[in-house]
């Protein structure tokens, strides 16, 4: 190593000289490529070379075999409203041919009256402090929840039941398929909906599998059907239904659902029940045992409870247009519950209608909100 010489002298006042004065020569030891090491007093180091920062460790380029996945990304709130719609139609399908299937038991008027009883019990202990809470509310709208509550449960109810009377299970959930029909024919008319191609290329695609089943499969027969008049009660209750998701668009801001499904409720069952003295008056009576005490267990649970909340959730997250369009699945579900639980035979037909309408359902869940 070469030395580099730098002599440093301590300065002292000219009238205190020391003549015992040294000279102190640090040296600044340099490497042959010019690097600078320590200072040395004599050939004894002062300071040492400046230390090397520490290596990183060793990074493993191995895969960790029990390394935690990425995490599910959470699904949309447009997705969740697809499924509460799906859950819907399920238990709305199974509300007609239920209906059907009991008619020898219960007559229509009071079939839908202890329906509500029974749902409006239910829901007392659970809605009762949301309803207390937004009374307010409750107050300032009083025509309007009435309106809505008896579209969308006395209406619907009665003239479904009546209805079932004199058309097949079948039948009734079929002509479900008319729902996105009104739907948007009330949107446009009232509302001054816009209907996209897209849109009505899912109505068309309903329709047609509407048209196969009514037909079964046949054209001719559906250009000679008759309509009789159980299948017109049902399209009667087929509009109150469609009103019913148009005016979910004036529910009251702020008032909870749990308030409105009760709400709504109380005021279905105040509207069934002079149907039901009318009726009781005419002599028509109920017959009370297992299988009518389970037909209004699931009439209050699913089709009333259930199906309500997941379609007030859904609708304002998708548009009461695209919600409509779901009675195509409740149709569709309707039918194979007819066929399993009331004796119909299923054909190729069915399936060319499930594929028709599934299609639209595709259409309609690619459709942006409210087009």
């Amino acid at each position: 190593m070469t030395e580099g010489h730098f002599p440093v002298r301590t300065p002292v006042a000219p009238d205190r000289a020391d003549p015992h004065r040294q000279t102190v020569s640090l040296h600044r030891r340099t490497g042959p490529s010019g690097d600078v090491g320590g200072l040395t007093v004599a050939g004894r180091a002062l300071v040492g070379p400046p230390a090397a920062p520490p290596r990183p460790p060793p990074v493993d380029q191995r895969i960790d075999p029990v390394a935690e996945p990425e995490p599910l990304k959470r699904p949309t709130e447009t997705s969740l409203a697809y499924i509460a719609l799906v859950v819907a139609s399920a238990s709305w399908a199974g509300n007609w041919v239920l209906a059907r299937g009991v008619n020898d038991l219960m007559p229509p008027m009071a079939l839908a009256f202890w329906r509500w009883v029974l749902v409006t019990a239910l829901l007392t202990p659970f809605a009762l402090r949301a309803t207390v809470r937004d009374w307010a509310i409750i107050r300032r709208y009083p025509a309007r929840l009435m309106l809505l509550g008896v579209l969308g449960t006395s209406t619907f109810s009665i003239l479904g039941y009546w209805g079932v009377q004199y058309t097949s299970g079948m039948n009734a959930v079929l002509l479900n398929g008319v729902t996105p029909v009104f739907t948007v024919l009330i949107g446009t008319v009232v509302l001054g909906d816009r209907i996209t191609g897209r849109l009505t290329l899912a109505v068309i695609a309903g329709i047609m599998g509407m048209a196969l089943i009514a037909s079964h499969g046949d054209p001719m027969r559906l250009l000679a059907a008759e309509f009789n008049r159980g299948d017109l009660i049902i399209l009667l209750a087929i509009f109150s239904w469609a009103a019913y998701t148009i005016g979910l668009r004036w529910k009251p801001a702020g008032l909870s659902g749990m308030a409105f499904m009760y709400v709504s409720s109380i005021f279905g069952l105040g509207a069934c029940v002079p149907f039901w003295l009318w009726e009781h008056a005419g002599g028509a009576q109920a017959h009370f045992e297992m299988r009518t005490f389970v037909a209004i267990a699931y009439l209050a649970l699913f089709p009333s409870i259930t199906a309500y909340v997941c379609y007030a959730w859904a609708v304002p997250r998708v548009g009461h247009t695209i919600a409509g369009m779901f009675s195509n699945v409740t149709a569709i579900l309707g039918a194979l519950f007819a066929i399993v639980f009331l004796g119909e035979e299923g054909h190729l037909y069915h399936l060319l209608a499930l594929l028709l309408v599934s299609l639209g359902v595709w259409l309609v869940s690619t459709t942006r909100k409210d087009a």
